[in-house]
């Protein structure tokens, strides 16, 4: 996976999935846009504090600062990502590769398409860089995001779109990656196969729940070294209400079950 040498530091990419919605999504039916609920929120915020820490602990861990966030355009996403940029100080980059699972059960069978960058900066989420343009858009190429995917378009999108990311990722910064279960482990696996066999995943069996992170660093001397996942889909930030620290709303892509 190429990226800029930022010399001695590692570069990271954190991959978190949003806190409570505020309703419940039903296949088929919807809502497919729904944002998080107040609960959601403060789940954000506890991301929030999280990533803060751990950006504070960087001169030890020998890690870059976090610079940039790239979130999913659906609104659950942005809010998640807007309250992870007021904590952070770094903007919300709208992707479109990182939309959620294009298939009728998520999205709908008229596939719903979710605001723009533009609009989602009228509706109060200041953090939003409009200068950003999505590096793997709708509809843009062979691995971009197309209605409707099966699971192995959608692992080759999220492949494509964390590729291009780190590809003009900042010199010294690391990444938030803000999105849906699905399009989150695609992610994850494309940072694992980079330097393990691509048969073969850590990841099987392992449910990715409401508000959990993960994080992949990797040493900035050469490419070929590949990424380390330090934890996986981990809520130890979450509240004890409710189970969220034990795990709630699990999801697992078919070939990981």
């Amino acid at each position: 996976m190429p990226g800029k040498d930022i010399g001695a530091r590692k570069t990271c990419v954190y991959i978190a999935r949003y806190g409570l919605r505020k309703c419940s999504l039903v296949e088929g039916v919807g809502p497919f846009d729904m944002d998080i609920s107040l609960e959601g929120a403060t789940h954000a915020k506890l991301i929030a504090t999280r990533l803060c820490e751990e950006n504070q602990n960087r001169e030890e861990e020998q890690e870059a600062r976090i610079s940039g966030i790239y979130s999913s355009p659906f609104y659950r996403s942005v809010h998640t990502s807007n309250i992870l940029a007021s904590s952070l100080g770094c903007p919300v980059k709208i992707e479109e590769g990182l939309t959620e699972w294009l298939t009728t059960g998520l999205v709908g069978k008229d596939h719903h398409r979710p605001r723009s960058a533009e609009d989602l900066h009228k509706c109060g989420f200041g953090s939003i860089d409009l200068s950003y343009s999505s590096v793997n858009p709708v509809d843009s190429g062979d691995v971009a995001p197309h209605f409707v995917e099966d699971q192995n378009m959608l692992i080759k999108r999220s492949a494509a779109t964390i590729g291009r990311i780190l590809e003009n990722v900042e010199e010294g910064g690391s990444v938030v990656i803000v999105s849906h279960a699905p399009v989150n482990q695609g992610v994850a696996l494309a940072l694992e196969r980079s330097s393990s066999c691509p048969e073969k995943s850590s990841f099987k069996g392992k449910l990715w729940y409401l508000g959990g992170l993960t994080k992949f660093n990797r040493p900035t001397e050469g490419n070929s070294l590949g990424w380390t996942c330090v934890y996986y889909g981990d809520t130890a930030h979450m509240p004890i209400e409710r189970g969220y620290r034990d795990g709630e709303q699990g999801w697992t892509l078919p070939c990981l079950e």
